[in-house]
């Protein structure tokens, strides 16, 4: 089974755990931002990150704790609607900017 295949099968069964909160950075950056909110949101938390070096993102300076249950819009269009989690959202993000410049 390839790996994207793999962790949607993961996030699936990770939400059979009652009141658990299932997290994926897209990048560094936003995996700090996520650790500092699993550590103060009190309820089972799933923090998902892949092996291996990051894509290299800029830290932020200070620490935030993210609003749970709240996505992030990549871009707004009104043909196309890509949904990504994970790393997955840098690669949605340039294929739905590549498909915006084809015109598809």
């Amino acid at each position: 089974m390839r790996p994207l295949i793999r962790d949607f099968w993961i996030y699936s069964y990770l939400r059979s755990i009652p009141n658990i909160i299932v997290m994926a950075p897209k990048d560094e950056n936003e995996l700090q931002h996520m650790l500092k909110t699993a550590v103060g949101c009190g309820c089972p938390v799933s923090l998902r990150y892949p092996r291996g070096k990051g894509a290299g993102a800029s830290l932020d300076g200070e620490l935030k704790t993210m609003e749970i249950g709240k996505g992030e819009v990549l871009q707004e269009g009104s043909d196309l609607a890509l949904i990504a989690i994970g790393i997955g959202g840098k690669s949605g993000s340039c294929g739905g900017k590549a498909a915006f410049r084809r015109r598809i």
